[in-house]
């Protein structure tokens, strides 16, 4: 079964009447229950915070696909004989992203004690009212997420209830995921102070979220915003004094810069009291550039702004998770004095963790340890996301190492069966060929319908891994005339020969040359197709898909190398002759050759006993094969660690992951997307590293 349908006893869902079709729309539901303890379920189709007497306890929602709602159920832990008020704060983005799907908002909740309903949306016990701080008409954080957090605190006063209406029946299943924790961490360290004065910028940040929209990406135009937060920061000059800030922090026109012990995901909170009516912006970021926080680095607008009154003090926590390891504090136009500054983490659990480190590693092996199971904490919550930074979405291919992870360190697969399952319960997605899945999902497809066709093949390939952890053939069933619709797909674009060529959208192979070489025959997506193509014949026990497998091996054998290499692609020339690109030959698609099966030590031992020797992230050091283009993480390099894993080459292994993971850990405590902090720095294949000490007998069943 790929869902359980389940149901409230009493809710209905509800939204704000006249407000559905709007952006950025939030609302503050309310309601209570007396005594100690409470059972909520709720859902919703963007996120929401639960409180508990102003505590928090739970975010959501549990994503599912489109037309499908996960409903969540949690215990409430309130006062023995008093009165217990609950609060729900939801935001409806209705907007393309990839974090959510554009869906008409709602809420469906309701409370239980003792075998009854004590609230229920759309019929009693809840209150609904207006949340008038919050600015509405701001700009996106990225493209791939929605709106930046601006509040103007002056306006709490004009909030109002509203009247709710019924949002249409939903099919609502359950949310079979985990429960995150929701632990405080201060900033530990006071890293710089200095002054703010206004200065306008030359040019403002001219990002694809903010100057695209209503072309490329839902939002709001320049013109329509009320606060452009990215351009407040753009027009203030920050000057360091060589002071050491240190709390309480009194900002007036100045700034702080504080930091976690490492790179954290979670909810901002601060404690506040404004003297004067000011402007705070947090601005953060996972490092520091040249000793300062570029809140721009992932193209994203890493900013909070809070407009704060006079006067008055405020306990501020963001409605949005984000990710930050360095955080300025910036006033300007008045005073305000922070007595505290930290995180509400949003990670999960490590109580369910079954396998933990060997007390007698090393230090630099704790370290890389740490930080995978940092980086896998931060993305296992309701499903398996990507980062918990620029995206907060689930990407194919992404999924097939992080489901290894949970797999290993929980002993279970929960998250990957209800991720999987959201893809298998794509069906028809908007935009997309017959046959193609969506490159990462739950989201709304890109408005130029692009997807990743290799991404989808990688689905099969996690699939059949967890069939064979789970034992689950039934989900084998369920997706049979899904996968084989996609082998139709692929089969458009054979050549007579039988190989791909010029696969259509964004032909992913790796960060790096090799992305260079995607036109034509490319030979690491035929390689990749082999073995989708092996993989559903064994799956399916179709001799005629492993009979034409085995042909496309051959071919690939024959016509995408020359020598011992075997080349990146082919290109027709003026005769309409496939021609081998010899100046095309990258370290990755050595990798695909042997990853994917195509290749083997026994055929093939002076390639094999070339990249085990030779290759690798230290060869630029090494100076070996310049003429070779170098892999990057993924997919190269967790390629080659796999590949010395199964060869059982662990003195190798240890020395490059030790290479290749320390500086991470000890830059950001979390392990990257690249080899290098271009990108997201907590990325959640990279936790995959755990795979890999866990085979070098690094870790061992928790005690």
């Amino acid at each position: 079964m790929l869902f359980r349908d389940v149901s409230f006893k009493s809710a209905t869902p509800i939204w704000e009447e006249g407000t559905s079709g709007e952006m950025n729309r939030s609302l503050r539901f309310e309601a209570s229950f007396f005594g100690s303890s409470a059972r909520l379920r709720i859902a919703g189709c963007t996120h929401f915070q639960v409180f508990v007497n102003g505590a928090l306890v739970f975010w959501g929602p549990a994503r599912a696909a489109k037309g499908y709602f996960r409903v969540s159920e949690l215990c409430l832990n309130g006062n023995e004989g008093e009165r217990n008020e609950v609060c729900v704060l939801i935001t409806s983005d209705y907007c393309i992203q990839f974090e959510f799907m554009k869906q008409p908002p709602f809420l469906c909740a309701e409370i239980e004690q003792d075998g009854s309903v004590v609230a229920a949306t759309g019929k009693r016990g809840w209150s609904c009212f207006s949340v008038p701080e919050r600015v509405q008409k701001v700009q996106r954080f990225s493209v791939q997420r929605a709106f930046c957090e601006v509040y103007r605190m002056d306006r709490a006063s004009e909030r109002r209830e509203v009247v709710c209406t019924p949002a249409g029946e939903k099919h609502f299943i359950a949310a079979d995921t985990l429960f995150p924790v929701y632990e405080y961490t201060p900033c530990t360290r006071f890293l710089a102070c200095g002054t703010v004065e206004h200065s306008p910028a030359r040019e403002h940040y001219g990002d694809r979220a903010i100057t695209k929209i209503g072309t490329d990406w839902d939002g709001f135009r320049t013109d329509e915003l009320e606060i452009c937060s990215t351009f407040e920061v753009e027009d203030l000059k920050l000057t360091a004094t060589g002071e050491v800030p240190s709390l309480p922090l009194r900002l007036q026109n100045q700034y702080a810069t504080v930091a976690f012990d490492h790179n954290r995901a979670g909810f901002f909170r601060l404690n506040v009291t404004c003297t004067e009516k000011t402007r705070l912006y947090l601005t953060f970021d996972e490092i520091l550039t040249d000793g300062k926080v570029n809140f721009k680095r992932l193209q994203c607008s890493a900013v909070v702004l809070y407009i704060l009154e006079a006067g008055k003090s405020y306990q501020l926590l963001t409605a949005h998770p984000y990710t930050a390891q360095y955080l300025n504090l910036i006033s300007f136009g008045g005073a305000v004095t922070v007595e505290s500054v930290g995180m509400v983490n949003l990670r999960c659990s490590e109580e369910i963790f079954q396998k933990e480190l060997d007390p007698l590693a090393d230090e630099e092996i704790r370290s890389v340890y740490n930080a995978g199971k940092e980086t896998f904490c931060q993305n296992a919550l309701d499903l398996l996301n990507s980062d918990p930074s620029r995206e907060r979405a689930v990407w194919l291919c992404d999924t097939y190492f992080i489901g290894r992870v949970e797999r290993l360190m929980t002993g279970k697969a929960t998250l990957e069966t209800v991720t999987l399952a959201n893809f298998a319960m794509a069906k028809h997605p908007d935009r997309l060929p017959e046959g193609m899945l969506p490159m990462c999902y739950p989201s709304d497809t890109q408005l130029d319908g692009r997807f990743i066709p290799t991404w989808a093949m990688w689905y099969f390939l996690e699939v059949t891994e967890y069939v064979r952890f789970t034992g689950d053939r039934t989900f084998l069933s369920e997706i049979r005339e899904q996968m084989y619709a996609l082998y139709r797909f692929f089969q458009q674009y054979e050549t007579e020969s039988g190989l791909l060529a010029d696969l259509p959208s964004w032909v992913f192979v790796e960060w790096s040359h090799c992305n260079k070489c995607t036109k034509g025959i490319n030979y690491p997506c035929n390689m990749l197709y082999y073995r989708f193509l092996k993989e559903l014949s064994d799956a399916y026990g179709d001799s005629e898909i492993s009979r034409r497998a085995d042909g496309l091996r051959a071919l690939i054998r024959q016509r995408g190398r020359d020598g011992m290499f075997f080349y990146d692609h082919s290109l027709q020339n003026n005769d309409g002759q496939w021609e081998l690109q010899k100046a095309d030959l990258t370290e990755t698609c050595q990798y695909y050759a042997f990853y994917m099966g195509v290749a083997t030590a026994g055929e093939d031992p002076e390639l094999w006993e070339t990249i085990v020797r030779d290759f690798g992230p230290d060869r630029a050091k090494t100076g070996l094969w310049k003429e070779i283009y170098p892999s990057n993480a993924l997919m190269g390099f967790y390629m080659r660690f796999d590949l010395l894993c199964d060869a059982g080459e662990t003195e190798r292994l240890d020395r490059e992951i030790r290479l290749y993971f320390r500086d991470m850990a000890t830059l950001t405590g979390t392990v990257w997307e690249h080899n290098k902090p271009s990108a997201s720095c907590s990325h959640a294949f990279a936790s995959h590293v755990l795979v890999w000490l866990d085979r070098l007998h690094y870790l061992k069943p928790k005690s």
